[in-house]
């Protein structure tokens, strides 16, 4: 302000005309390289297939091991939910399903084929797609299965990761008359996904599609990755009820639901899934010591923000305000809200999840009371979950 007030205005009046044509010229240049960087991404282009240009700086930098964090969950139990608590921090590249490519071309192929899937080829898939984010790579046989991933029409996975819907929605701007939501090069796909991947400090992924927690164990061996594991889970008889929720959502014929569809709904696997995949203190092994917990969505109903924060601690990611300000803005749910199974279950189909041994045990090493009776049910003063014990390996 002092070598202002000393010069005169007519060079006061060109000082700010050329720092306006500077920063003018600035975001004029921004916003061409953003262009540039959609238009070689979008279906009609004609240019070759290249991985996109990074900064100068940040292709001469040595590369610096992200924080991997697997959310492994089965569907309904609110694995989606507690993903949000990283997908919406600007600093993760969060990745919502990608072994469902992976499953719908195997499939598609042995339904083509009349043939069946080896396992081992899977297992070795599924781990290269879930960990194609810990050095943004992906492998040459995972490449086809997240274009299947980002373009089909019938899945909405790429969507669901923030860094991912922001780019599809600028990329159908440039070709509002494509029918793709998405619509990016098929043979690009992988490099977008690099790219983002590599604009992000830290990757999370989710996944439902994990049957054993030994498939993960192939991190232990991956140099330079710092990973974490977090098992999701929830109270089993809550589950099954959302799940028939969702599949007879359409059918107002259906008032209760019981035992049939609560086989319908595989609740054995379901508690089976839980209970081997969880871990105690006695079963903890090396590869897993200090990177494995388990989440109660239960916990993350009743008490979002402090739940957040003991997550973010156990992976040592620090708190980002804008996951802060997504909590604050929404609807807290009640207790009663999160279990719909007291009053949508008929009483016998309680009591054969409550009395299926691999159940019994999910129920017993988390804190989930069964019900003695009916009149628990609608008792105030019985609650259906409690503390989880302290043994068991677990965020509360």
């Amino acid at each position: 302000m002092f070598l202002l007030r000393l010069a005169s205005p007519r060079r006061i009046c060109l000082f700010f005309t050329v720092l306006g044509l500077l920063l003018g010229a600035g975001i004029v240049l921004q916003m061409e390289d953003e262009e540039e960087r959609i238009r070689s991404f979008i279906e009609n282009d004609p240019g070759p297939v290249t991985t996109p240009v990074l900064t100068t700086e940040a292709a001469t930098e040595a590369y610096t091991p992200k924080k991997v964090v697997v959310l492994m969950s089965l569907s309904k139990c609110g694995g989606s939910a507690i993903g949000e608590l990283f997908n919406q921090n600007p600093d993760v590249f969060y990745f919502f399903e990608p072994l469902w490519g992976l499953e719908y071309a195997i499939k598609k192929s042995n339904q083509e084929n009349g043939t069946t899937d080896r396992l081992d080829d899977y297992q070795r898939l599924s781990f290269r797609l879930v960990n194609s984010g810990s050095h943004c790579n992906v492998s040459d046989d995972s490449r086809i299965f997240l274009t299947v991933y980002m373009k089909n029409t019938i899945f909405s996975g790429a969507y669901r990761s923030e860094s991912m819907r922001v780019l599809c929605g600028m990329a159908k701007k440039k070709l509002p008359q494509s029918e793709s939501r998405c619509p990016i090069n098929d043979n690009k796909v992988p490099d977008v996904i690099e790219q983002l991947c590599k604009e992000k400090s830290h990757y999370v992924v989710k996944v439902i599609r994990i049957k054993d927690i030994m498939m993960l164990r192939q991190f232990a061996f991956e140099e330079e990755v710092d990973y974490k594991i977090l098992q999701v889970i929830r109270d089993p008889r809550s589950v099954v009820t959302s799940r028939l929720q969702a599949k007879y959502s359409s059918n107002s014929t259906v008032k209760k639901y019981t035992e049939s569809h609560v086989r319908e709904a595989g609740y054995q696997y379901l508690c089976r899934w839980m209970s081997d995949n969880a871990r105690t203190q006695d079963s903890i092994t090396p590869w897993l010591e200090n990177r494995f917990a388990t989440v109660r969505f239960e916990d993350f109903v009743t008490n979002r923000v402090t739940t957040a924060e003991r997550m973010y601690g156990f992976v040592g990611l620090p708190q980002h305000k804008q996951v802060l300000s997504w909590l604050n803005a929404q609807t807290p749910s009640s207790v009663k809200r999160a279990e719909p199974w007291k009053t949508l279950l008929e009483w016998d189909a309680i009591r054969l999840i409550q009395n299926d041994p691999a159940c019994q045990k999910v129920m017993r090493l988390f804190g989930y009371v069964p019900a003695a009776d009916k009149s628990d049910l609608t008792s105030d003063g019985w609650t259906s979950v409690v503390a989880v014990p302290a043994n068991v390996v677990a965020i509360s």
